[in-house]
């Protein structure tokens, strides 16, 4: 049996734990997700719909767009488990700034236009309101 010999070849212990990364390429969806192994974790609003490269090291899936680490998570032992960090969606809870022009504005074919006086009691006839 080979786990017999091993005292006899006196080996030294592992300093450190011995990992080999995962990678693979994924596209970011418009919800901000990305998918691996049955889960979707997040990353920040601003890289959805672009293409990542995903690596796992032990147990951490680290995100990377153009070779910068964008995004970090645990992986989840679970399947069909949304991991989220609330900070990637920051961005799209902030109100705009309303210093921004209205370009609809500037046309004022659009502010004046004139609408058509039609009498809606068409859409009363046959319905009954009891």
């Amino acid at each position: 049996m080979p786990f017999d010999v091993l005292p006899s070849e006196k080996l030294n212990p592992l300093t450190r734990e011995f990992q080999i990364p995962n990678r693979a390429y994924r596209k970011i969806g418009k919800d901000c997700l990305v998918s691996f192994d049955g889960n979707k974790y997040s990353v920040p609003s601003r890289f959805a719909g672009r293409d990542a490269f995903i690596k796992v090291t032990g147990q951490i899936l680290s995100i990377y767009y153009r070779e910068k680490v964008i995004a970090q998570h645990r992986i989840n032992p679970g399947h069909n488990v949304m991991n989220i960090n609330p900070h990637h969606y920051e961005p799209l809870t902030k109100r705009q700034s309303q210093d921004v022009d209205n370009t609809l504005l500037n046309d004022t074919d659009i502010l004046y236009a004139s609408i058509p006086d039609i009498d809606l009691s068409v859409y009363d006839m046959g319905v009954s309101y009891e």
